[in-house]
C-alpha cells in the first residue's frame, strides 16, 4: 500500500476530512502520546530554553523510546492511504510534525509500505 503523507496545522482538519485525509494528531495535549514530544521539551523551546538542533535531539530521542515502548502505535502507521501530521504550529515553522514524516515514512517501509510526503495540507483560497 502507497501512503500519502501531509503535514498540517490543526486549525486545518476540517479540510482534511472533507478531502478523505485521516488526522494524526501529535500535538502534547490531545494527541497520540508515541508520535508527541515531551511537553517540558516543548515548553522550553517555546520560551527559547533550547533551541531548535536541542529540540530535536530531545524529539527524536523520545521517538526511538516510543518505538521500542509502545511499537503498537507504530505498527498502525498504515491503517490510512492518506494521513495528515498534524499539530498546533503554524504552517512555515520549525515543528515536530516535520521531523515525524521521515520517521513515519521509515516505519512504513518497515511494515512494507510507501510513505510519500505530499507537503504542507492548507486551507484553499476561496474563490471570489
Amino acid at each position: 500500500m502507497n501512503v500519502e503523507i501531509w503535514t498540517m496545522q490543526m486549525g486545518t482538519r476540517h479540510y482534511a476530512a472533507r478531502e478523505g485525509i485521516h488526522l494524526l494528531d501529535i500535538t502534547v495535549k490531545t494527541g497520540i502520546k508515541a508520535f508527541a514530544p515531551d511537553s517540558r521539551a516543548l515548553w522550553r523551546y517555546k520560551y527559547n530554553e533550547i533551541d531548535a538542533t536541542e529540540y530535536t535531539r530531545l524529539y527524536l530521542e523520545r521517538m526511538m523510546y516510543t518505538q521500542e515502548k509502545l511499537p503498537e502505535a507504530w505498527n498502525a502507521l498504515d491503517q490510512h492511504e492518506r494521513v495528515g501530521v498534524a499539530c498546533y504550529c503554524p504552517s512555515g515553522d520549525f515543528c515536530h510534525r516535520h521531523l515525524f514524516v521521515p520517521l513515519m515514512e521509515n516505519r512504513l517501509r518497515a511494515l512494507g509500505h510507501e510513505g510519500k510526503y505530499m507537503g504542507e495540507l492548507k486551507r484553499p483560497t476561496p474563490t471570489p
